[in-house]
């Protein structure tokens, strides 16, 4: 009888029981800390990445803003003979910049040489990539339009192939074609009329960028 008292009245046990109620509350707060933390960690993963998503897809807006309306561009040159101030209605244009160019800047210029020339054609929209190193391709969809005034240009740019981690920003511009009209002087042809050949050429400007999130 006096060994169990002496049992029950032992604190050793208890002291076990309460290093490993100790012991648990610890690796519980360890467990805690550390799950705070990955967490966190992810947090700061998917913010960066959506940073950088950001910044690349603001950036291809912001360079073709820049470099489109950096200067005024030798566009078009249109031929036209007039017979007695009449045309004979076959104006000719050229293009006035190299094809060998194959920058985006070019492809927007095709678009507006097509409105120039062939205006019964309608706009249709076209696609363009901008590439850099270690950086995520980004797409622009692109469409030129005639108004009453000039051009239209509508690009909307998002991160191609992306569906997580992606932006989208709108870049609108507007176009004006600058006219410089000279002609040869007229001629008289042997029926007596005077022919004249005038020459327009064009130079094409790109203003108000506005670039806006969607």
């Amino acid at each position: 009888m006096g060994a169990v008292k002496s049992k029950l009245k032992s604190s050793g046990g208890a002291s076990i029981i309460i290093a490993l109620l100790f012991f648990l509350i610890c690796s519980t707060v360890g467990v805690s800390v550390l799950a705070a933390a990955k967490a966190n960690a992810g947090r700061l993963k998917v913010q960066k990445e959506n940073e950088q998503a950001y910044l690349t897809v603001r950036s291809s807006a912001q360079l073709m803003r820049s470099l489109l309306g950096d200067a005024q561009t030798p566009f078009a040159v249109k031929t036209e003979t007039f017979t007695d101030g009449v045309s004979d209605g076959n104006a000719v244009y050229t293009k006035n910049y190299s094809d060998l160019d194959l920058s985006f800047a070019n492809r927007i210029n095709d678009e507006v040489f097509k409105l120039l020339a062939y205006p019964a054609t309608p706009a249709v929209p076209f696609e363009l990539t901008f590439s850099a190193e270690d950086m995520p391709d980004v797409k622009a969809d692109v469409l030129v339009e005639k108004t009453s005034t000039g051009y239209k240009l509508t690009a909307d740019f998002s991160i191609d192939g992306s569906v997580e981690y992606n932006y989208f920003m709108t870049l609108a511009m507007t176009g004006t074609l600058i006219k410089s009209e000279t002609n040869d002087g007229g001629t008289v042809d042997g029926e007596g009329h005077t022919v004249t050949v005038a020459t327009t050429e064009y130079t094409l400007s790109w203003s108000n960028g506005i670039l806006k999130n969607r």
